[in-house]
């Protein structure tokens, strides 16, 4: 998870994802914190703490999409 400002270690949040009318509500907690080594560019480490069954099916269909995506052949060039 990359942010400007890493929230400190232990911090929990909530993260509110929407996507094409569905929206999922995650929980969890801030486990570690990556300094970018100077490069700027920062990240931290996160445990999703629960995820519903329901909330569980809405990510399955949404990298489900993004895989199928990804792998499409693009159309011959004419």
């Amino acid at each position: 998870m990359g942010a400007l400002v890493p929230l400190p270690i232990g911090t929990k949040f909530r993260l509110r994802i929407s996507h094409d009318m569905r929206t999922c509500e995650l929980h969890g907690k801030v486990i570690y914190l990556h300094s970018g080594c100077g490069l700027g560019i920062f990240g931290m480490g996160v445990l999703i703490e629960k995820i519903a069954a329901d909330e569980r099916s809405v990510i399955d269909a949404w990298l489900y999409a993004l895989a199928r995506k990804r792998l499409a052949i693009p159309p011959p060039l004419t």
